[in-house]
């Protein structure tokens, strides 16, 4: 288990230098749930940061965590699927993701990354991979979760036959035109011509599926 760590965490620091410059730009993701929102009500996520903006979806009046990528003129704006929201701050209050291990981290977020197209789902477990050319998830074991403990919040993860260094900062995958507020970079082995991947991190956002009728709306 020692080695093991020891040897991830050599092939890791070629990742380090992207990684600080990521963090550098931001302090990373906050997280929310809705509030003042009744029952009989959804709360709109519209298209740009105004109360004018066109609707493009909602969500309940319970829902938490919301992952909030940064605020603008009192809008929140946040990644869903293949775009970006905003949602009306004055609706929503903080509150404490759960966590991967004791890190920043939150439980169940997503890197997703192109050419070729994969998808990475991190929790308190492990790590499980979605690969175009594997044709199957494959999941690994999370064998250690360390965050640095300077304000750049860097977490490097070291995972059954793989690392990742996962930083806050700005990310755009190059597929879709939602805007990410983690970004992260994977090595796929033990040695140092393992094969590398780097995407774009989130905490998919609990919005409403379609458009349920018999809601009034907020925001």
């Amino acid at each position: 288990m020692e080695d093991a760590v020891m040897n991830h965490g050599v092939i890791l620091a070629g990742l380090v230098s992207a990684a600080l410059t990521a963090a550098a730009a931001q302090a990373g993701p906050d997280y929310y749930a809705v509030s003042g929102v009744s029952a009989d009500k959804l709360l709109n996520v519209r298209m740009a940061p105004d109360a004018d903006a066109p609707i493009i979806s909602a969500f309940h009046h319970d829902a938490a965590p919301i992952e909030i990528v940064r605020v603008e003129n009192g809008w929140g704006l946040f990644p869903a699927g293949e775009f970006s929201g905003w949602v009306d701050m004055s609706f929503l209050t903080p509150v404490s993701a759960p966590k991967v291990a004791d890190t920043p981290l939150p439980e169940g977020m997503s890197c997703v990354g192109t050419e070729p197209f994969w998808v990475a789902v991190i929790t308190s477990e492990g790590v499980t991979f979605s690969h175009q050319n594997w044709g199957d998830s494959r999941s690994h074991r999370l064998d250690s979760a360390v965050s640095s403990p300077d304000e750049d919040r860097i977490t490097y993860i070291v995972f059954e036959s793989g690392s990742a260094a996962i930083s806050p900062g700005q990310c755009y995958d190059g597929m879709s035109d939602a805007e990410f507020g983690w970004r992260g970079d994977f090595v796929l082995g033990r040695e140092d011509d393992s094969p590398r991947l780097r995407g774009c991190c989130k905490l998919s956002a609990p919005i409403v599926d379609g458009d349920p009728p018999g809601y009034a709306r907020a925001g």
